[in-house]
């Protein structure tokens, strides 16, 4: 029986020998963590523009490029990198005192500039353009797949308005300027 007792004491002290040294080795254990987002939506915040000063005739062509669309902001939020086009468009400008309207061509902008804030996605090719605006709609903005996502703010854009003494009748001229906002490059 010593003999018998000799090895099971021997054994059991193997055992808890082997039990330290593997107790006492790194131990790992996983488990899978998952968050879901939601998209948001593509806004543009509201629009305003300032007046022209107002312009004395003297006969020849003029400039006046006094007035300005005025900073507003785009956030696409829909997660999708599908990209946006911003377009700006203005009726015709018209002087209903004399029920007369300028032609075509003569109200223009100029180029945009854009900031991301707060983590907006990288917009270096974003494509910045300027042009007329009273014949038709003017793509000022595109930002590809992948780009424009997150908020942005565009500065005030400078317009300039190109008076002919062929048509300019004096009184006041006014005119509807509208942006666009749409889904994807186009």
């Amino acid at each position: 029986m010593t003999t018998m007792f000799k090895k099971f004491a021997t054994g059991t002290a193997a055992l808890a020998l082997m039990t330290t040294v593997f107790a006492s080795g790194t131990l790992a254990a996983e488990t899978g963590v998952s968050s879901t987002i939601t998209g948001g939506e593509l806004t543009l915040s509201d629009i305003s523009a300032t007046s022209f000063s107002g312009t004395k005739l003297d006969g020849k062509i003029q400039n006046d490029s006094t007035a300005s669309i005025q900073p507003f902001t785009i956030t696409d939020a829909r997660g999708t990198g599908t990209g946006w086009d911003v377009s700006i468009s203005a009726s015709a400008l018209t002087n209903p005192s004399v029920q007369k309207a300028l032609s075509p061509g003569t109200l223009t902008i100029g180029t945009p500039n854009l900031t991301g804030i707060d983590g907006a996605s990288i917009v270096a090719d974003l494509a910045k353009l300027g042009g007329v605006i009273d014949n038709g709609p003017v793509k000022v903005l595109t930002a590809e797949t992948d780009e424009g996502m997150g908020t942005f703010e565009v500065s005030a854009i400078p317009m300039t308005l190109n008076l002919k003494p062929s048509e300019v009748y004096a009184g006041t001229y006014s005119t509807t300027i509208s942006v666009t906002l749409t889904n994807g490059p186009q």
